[in-house]
């Protein structure tokens, strides 16, 4: 078994597949999360405070794959990064997000336009 991970890890290296990469993917899947879950005890009417703490979890995921590998996300992926920020109040990285999305609409016209074929957007007010 150990032989078939490293054997595993070295083709994915060899393939062309970094280490930030996968360390992006992991804080992206965590990040992602922490969002639904949040969402999902919105739906159940649960207290916004005790929401916060994903939106906490999900706004620090969703910055650590940001530093790792921006190319990993999708129009409704930021906007659910800043919306975690702006709902702990983190501004600061909530503007960054922000910023970001105005660079990736530059680059991603269409899709800026009509849409994301990425995961769901669940941003709803509080």
């Amino acid at each position: 078994m150990k032989r078939f991970v490293l054997l595993l890890t070295l083709t994915m290296l060899w393939g062309g597949c970094s280490g930030d990469y996968w360390k992006a993917q992991f804080h992206m899947m965590k990040a992602e999360n922490a969002f639904m879950k949040a969402y999902q005890l919105k739906t159940k009417k649960v207290a916004y405070e005790e929401r916060l703490q994903y939106y906490q979890k999900a706004c620090q995921h969703f910055l650590k794959a940001y530093q790792y590998d921006r190319s990993l996300f999708t129009l409704t992926r930021i906007q659910e990064a800043a919306d975690s920020c702006w709902r702990i109040n983190d501004l600061e990285n909530r503007d960054q997000f922000r910023q970001f999305e105005e660079e990736y609409a530059q680059g991603h016209p269409l899709e800026y336009e009509y849409g994301d074929a990425g995961v769901s957007n669940v941003t709803d007010n509080v």
